[in-house]
């Protein structure tokens, strides 16, 4: 996961502006919780990413991971943000799963005309998902990024 380390001061001003995918969520808080504490809970986005209402009043140790991994972009989707940063949000589901996740983020980012960054080691993923790409390997970074 990418960090960044700013002062609060923006942190603070910003939180709405800016949203990290993939952000922990707390294993103690139920599944509608966790979604409610991002924004709006909005149904057209539990059904695009499949996410069923049982699932709602689950806590998150209970799901798969591609399960959580619908709610965690979801949380961020429907926080308001304006800029999106998807750091390898789809590494480890099925390629099924992550045409479906794409499929969405792009649409929701089109929609609202959302910024989005994407991080991937996945050079097929990015040339179907980017409008525009950086390699860092061609800026001389080291093949251990």
């Amino acid at each position: 996961m990418l960090t960044l380390v700013l002062g609060t001061d923006w942190v603070a001003n910003t939180r709405q502006v800016l949203q990290m995918v993939g952000e922990d969520v707390a294993l103690e808080d139920v599944l509608r919780q966790v979604l409610e504490e991002s924004g709006q809970l909005r149904e057209d986005m539990l059904d695009a990413f499949g996410i069923e209402r049982a699932w709602l009043d689950r806590f998150p140790r209970e799901l798969s991971g591609g399960e959580l991994q619908r709610f965690c972009v979801a949380r961020a989707l429907m926080s308001g943000a304006d800029f999106l940063i998807c750091d390898e949000i789809s590494t480890m589901l099925d390629v099924i799963t992550q045409a479906q996740i794409w499929e969405v983020v792009l649409a929701e980012a089109a929609r609202r005309d959302m910024g989005l960054i994407a991080v991937t080691h996945n050079r097929h993923l990015a040339d179907r998902i980017c409008t525009r790409g950086l390699d860092l390997r061609s800026l001389g970074a080291s093949e251990g990024l």
